[in-house]
């Protein structure tokens, strides 16, 4: 099958990868033409316009940083996706957005299927086609792309109409922000008070406070290892669009999504970090 793969991030490299080494050719673009040096599969074609990446393919992937970018490479007047694609094409929507926005795009006036399919999982579901997927749309398109949608993942869960696959994301980041702030937190703790961390981990693997975060960001923050597998911008904006949708009664990520804007203040570098970067802001506050 020939797929269009827009975004080429972290994330978007890993996966467009993965179906290249599974047979798939794929029309890859990134507005940074030189971000998609390193993508050196037989498979994979380099496109320079949507324009032209588009031209010909089934499906049309795309990967992007934010909302606005999705609006934007979908219905720019001048270069967006829905100017080249036909109704016989599927397009599906990796990225975390707003699920006011995958409505709006489902609903197009030209009758192009759209689903929203944000993800979870990181670098390593990516790499691994572990992933989580999270899809809305229309049901019949969701079954003619299930089948690839299983190479990148391993749990595939159809939610319901536009924007349900976005808020089934949202709630997942709920979920992502409490554990790794806790994580953070009680590592910290045993720090401060001189725990055992090997001894830790063991109770922790016995434990129904253990989680995914708990098992690998936390070595990560032992290690001092601060690179992105997901990047702390990304979970910034994410955590934003939950408050979009629901602001009043979030208590636990109103305090958290605060204590990650006051540490990318810090400095603009700290944007570039690996969300469990936050262990050395509460390393930092109990130093004080």
């Amino acid at each position: 099958m020939k797929i269009t793969w827009i975004g080429t991030g972290i994330m978007g490299k890993a996966m467009l990868n993965r179906l290249a080494s599974h047979g798939h050719i794929i029309h890859a673009y990134n507005r940074t033409y030189e971000k998609m040096n390193d993508l050196n599969h037989p498979n994979i074609l380099k496109f320079r316009s949507i324009k032209d990446a588009v031209k010909d393919t089934n499906i049309i992937m795309t990967m992007v940083g934010y909302p606005s970018d999705v609006l934007d490479i979908y219905l720019n007047d001048e270069y967006g996706i829905f100017n080249y694609v036909s109704s016989e094409q599927i397009c599906i929507d990796f990225t975390t957005s707003s699920p006011n926005f995958a409505v709006q795009l489902a609903n197009n006036s030209k009758g192009i299927k759209v689903l929203d399919a944000p993800v979870t999982g990181g670098d390593i579901g990516a790499l691994n086609g572990t992933l989580s997927i999270m899809v809305g749309g229309d049901f019949e398109t969701f079954k003619k792309v299930e089948s690839i949608l299983k190479i990148l993942g391993n749990k595939i869960n159809y939610f319901g109409s536009a924007g349900k696959g976005q808020h089934a994301k949202l709630f997942n980041q709920i979920l992502v922000a409490v554990n790794t702030f806790a994580t953070a937190e009680v590592l910290n703790y045993c720090k401060k008070n001189n725990v055992d961390i090997e001894a830790a981990y063991k109770v922790f693997d016995k434990t129904i406070g253990n989680n995914w975060q708990l098992k690998n960001n936390g070595i990560k923050m032992l290690s001092s290892d601060l690179k992105p597998g997901f990047y702390i911008k990304h979970f910034i904006k994410d955590l934003k669009l939950v408050k979009e949708n629901e602001n009043d009664y979030l208590y636990g990520l109103n305090e958290i999504l605060k204590l990650y804007q006051d540490f990318a203040n810090q400095n603009e570098l700290v944007n570039e970090l690996g969300t469990q970067s936050i262990y050395e802001l509460l390393k930092n506050i109990g130093e004080k």
